[in-house]
């Protein structure tokens, strides 16, 4: 983890701040035994006007115990999702990719280490741009706040369920275009 996860935990960390969150933790890892390994200083420069510093992070193995206390875990593509699920098939009902928030229809959101340096600042800003919505409305302290997002999400699975009631998934992708559309169907839909 030394592109995309420790971009997405500084810079949503930061959004978190700025929404008055400031207890919620956020933490990267990754499944590569790599520890200790810096981000690559093209990537360090390339972060710098997203607001986010990588030049102290070092790269770090994912962790049972992060798995057990995490209340949600987003991954950057279907191969971390499918080794996430080996691993720590406890953990399943808690992990999405998060490319779903950002309405990607694959769901996932490419390496910018295997990018052109074009694609890789591209594919930063996309984080960071999406990155702002998905800090959820659940504040730390304010109970109250977490029905309220348990409710839009079953509002959401019920209009999932009722649109593609009919409908047999043969595939994860289908399962992630469904979703993206459905998702985007309901954002488009003024709300009063």
């Amino acid at each position: 983890n030394i592109c995309r996860s420790p971009f997405a935990e500084h810079y949503l960390r930061r959004a978190a701040r700025e929404r008055g969150l400031a207890d919620l933790v956020v933490e990267s890892a990754g499944f590569l035994h790599h520890d200790g390994r810096r981000t690559p200083t093209r990537f360090v420069e390339m972060v710098r006007p997203h607001g986010v510093d990588l030049s102290q992070h070092q790269a770090a193995r994912v962790q049972r115990e992060q798995i057990a206390d995490a209340d949600l875990i987003l991954v950057m593509d279907a191969q971390n999702l499918g080794a996430l699920h080996a691993e720590f098939p406890q953990a399943a009902a808690k992990t999405f990719l998060i490319g779903w928030l950002a309405q990607q229809p694959r769901g996932e959101i490419p390496d910018p280490y295997l990018l052109s340096l074009a694609e890789a600042e591209a594919s930063y800003a996309e984080l960071a741009s999406h990155y702002r919505t998905a800090v959820v409305p659940a504040r730390p302290k304010h109970p109250k706040d977490k029905a309220l997002v348990e409710g839009a999400v079953k509002i959401l699975m019920r209009y999932f369920k009722w649109i593609n009631r009919r409908r047999a998934f043969t595939s994860l992708a289908e399962i992630n275009q469904a979703l993206t559309e459905a998702v985007k169907r309901i954002n488009e839909k003024p709300h009063t």
